[in-house]
Order: structure tokens, then C-alpha cells, then sequence
């Protein structure tokens, strides 16, 4: 979790809490046995020291729309390269599929794009299944992504859902959000009109926004040394994903019962579904990059059981089929060379 945004706004509305807060922090990490020089040149940290901490400032400030003040103190760059990966998106929709790819970078949570009807496209969010959280987490999740989006007045979203009943803090909220706020919904999620996804995004550089893809692939598949647990879980399921990565042969595979294998990815901040998408997703890219295999190969190696189901997956990963994107749509002209050098017959 980022949390530099929250410490920001305690320290310009409360410095004196700054202490306090910062030396419970310190013993919360001790407590979970946490090395802090582990994270001094990143800005995510463990979701259970973000969380302690969280609850730790809304006691202090008495509090409970904490989450959504701080949001309003995220600046440019808090959210690194997720954000600048957005930024430098085409158009909004781009922006918002890589949003969907890449949120884990700076949270234990799923992002999706959805368009429940026909006018109108939802980004929902969710914490990783089996993480506590109040409901004030998913209110910060939601307002600080849209404050990082920083966008033009043609492409705000429409409303913004939660799923939980209306707080007692809820005029607070209303007061702190540019837009409508509804409650009891089915997803926490931004709204936008479809109309408004082919908005350009006004820091587009397609060039840049390219390279960053690349170190966000990069920053994904890496996101735990090679010697951590999830890392560990990620290698058994590659090598098992021309069966479909069944959850019990994973378990066997690493010498564990399901039952622990679950609860240790809980505590890393991890659900198994997620990790075999993201092994998916990675592996779909890398083999209709650098292999002749046909659509339908690709989706049997990566165990879809037909291939419809890994067109269905690959368009929502990357928002175009799988042909379109080995036929290089958005191909650089080298890279487009390279494609068509890979499937040329041997002459």
C-alpha cells in the first residue's frame, strides 16, 4: 500500500500527531517482524503494517473520513509508475485497461474495467479476497485513484459506488468528492460514460507510454524477490498451466497443504486466482511475441480449456484480441519486422 498521501496530510493538518504516529508505526513493524530498510526505495509497503498504521491515524485525528481527506493530499508522482503509466496513456479507455492491469503495483486489490450497460463502463475496485478492511479503505482506494488521474473536465467519471451502507460520516464525503456519491451499490467503482473513453488523455506520448508498458511488465513479474513465497507460488503455476494450474497441485508441487498454501498468500497480500492471471497474462503476451504457435496452441498451453475463453482473457488484459495483437496493431516497425521474421517459412 502507498502511504505517503496520508502521512503528508497529518503532518499538514496535525504535525504534533506526527510523533506519535510515527513511533507506532515503528513498533507495529517490529511486532509483525518487518525490516523497514527493506522498503526505504519504494513507496508500497505490506498491506498490514499500511492498514495498522491507517487505523492508528484515524484514532489519533478522531477521524473516520481519514481515507478520503488524505487522498486530497496525494501530489504528482506518489503513485510512480502506475501513475505515469496512466498519464501517458492515448485515451482514457487505455488509460483505464492499464489501470486494470497494473493496480497491484501500488495495492493488494483487483481492478477491472466493466461495462454493465451500454452507456456506461465501471473501473471496480476490490481488495484482495480474504484481507480485512474497513470500509473507509476501499472510500480511500477509490478517491485517491481518481485523484491521481488528474482528469480533463470532458472525461470525469459520472459517480462513484460503494458497496457498503451510507456512514454516519457521510455528508463528510459528499462534501470531499467532486462527484455524486452513491452507496449500497454492487461494486466500490468509478463511473464513466462510454462516450467519454475515447477522450485524450492530455499528457498522451505514445512513445513514452510504450517504454512504460515494457517497465510495468518488468515491475509486475517482480514485484516479490525470486526468493519470496508469491514468487515461489508464481513458478509452480507456470509449471503447471498446461493443466489448467489446478489450486491442489500447486500445493503438492510446493509440499503444502491448500489450506496453508491459502492462508500464506493471504498474508503476502496475494489471492491464487490472481497470480495465475497475472502468469497467464504475462506468458499470452511472451508466446504471441516470440512463437509460430497459432491462437488456439497458445490458449491450450496456458490451460484455457477452449479458445474463446482465452480471447475472452486476452481482451480484457490488453483491450484487443489476441490476432490483432500479434498482427502488431500498436507495433512499433521493428517490432512488427520481428513478427513477421518469426512466422516466415524457412526458405
Amino acid at each position: 500500500m502507498v502511504l505517503t498521501p496520508l502521512v503528508r496530510y497529518v503532518a499538514q493538518v496535525a504535525p504534533g500527531h506526527i510523533e506519535t504516529l510515527t513511533k507506532r508505526f515503528a513498533d507495529e513493524a517490529e511486532r509483525l517482524q518487518l525490516d523497514l530498510t527493506e522498503f526505504q526505495e519504494q513507496a508500497r509497503l505490506p498491506y498490514c503494517l499500511a492498514l495498522a498504521t491507517l487505523e492508528q491515524a484515524t484514532t489519533l485525528l478522531e477521524d473516520m473520513a481519514l481515507p478520503v481527506r488524505a487522498s486530497r493530499a496525494l501530489e504528482a508522482g506518489d503513485y510512480e509508475l502506475l501513475e505515469y503509466v496512466f498519464q501517458s496513456s492515448p485515451d482514457l479507455r487505455t488509460g483505464l485497461q492499464c489501470l486494470a492491469q497494473y493496480y497491484s503495483l501500488i495495492a493488494p486489490a483487483d481492478a477491472q474495467l466493466h461495462a454493465p450497460t451500454p452507456t456506461h463502463h465501471e473501473l471496480r475496485l476490490r481488495l484482495t479476497p480474504g484481507l480485512p478492511g474497513p470500509e473507509r479503505m476501499h472510500e480511500g482506494l477509490v478517491t485517491a485513484l481518481l485523484q491521481m488521474m488528474r482528469l480533463p473536465p470532458q472525461a470525469q467519471p459520472s459517480a462513484i459506488h460503494f458497496p457498503h451502507p451510507a456512514p454516519t460520516y457521510q455528508q463528510s464525503l459528499q462534501d470531499l468528492c467532486p462527484q455524486p456519491v452513491r452507496f449500497e451499490q454492487e461494486h466500490a467503482a468509478l463511473v464513466f460514460q462510454t462516450a467519454a473513453l475515447d477522450q485524450a488523455l492530455p499528457q498522451a506520448d505514445s512513445g513514452l507510454h510504450r517504454l512504460l508498458l515494457r517497465v510495468a511488465d518488468l515491475e509486475l513479474e517482480g514485484l516479490h524477490s525470486p526468493e519470496s513465497f508469491p514468487a515461489q507460488v508464481q513458478q509452480a503455476i507456470r509449471a503447471t498451466l498446461d493443466q489448467g494450474a489446478p489450486f491442489l497441485a500447486v500445493a503438492t508441487r510446493l509440499n503444502l497443504r491448500p489450506t496453508t498454501l491459502r492462508t500464506r498468500l493471504r498474508q503476502y497480500g496475494c489471492s491464487y486466482s490472481a497470480l495465475v492471471d497475472q502468469c497467464r497474462r504475462t506468458q499470452a503476451k511472451q508466446a504471441l511475441r516470440q512463437s509460430p504457435q497459432n491462437v488456439a496452441a497458445v490458449a491450450q498451453a496456458l490451460g484455457f480449456a477452449h479458445p474463446p475463453a482465452f480471447n475472452r482473457a486476452f481482451k480484457r488484459w490488453f483491450g484487443r484480441s489476441p490476432l490483432a495483437y500479434r498482427d502488431g496493431e500498436q507495433a512499433s516497425p521493428t517490432e512488427r519486422l520481428l513478427q513477421q521474421a518469426t512466422r516466415a517459412p524457412n526458405t
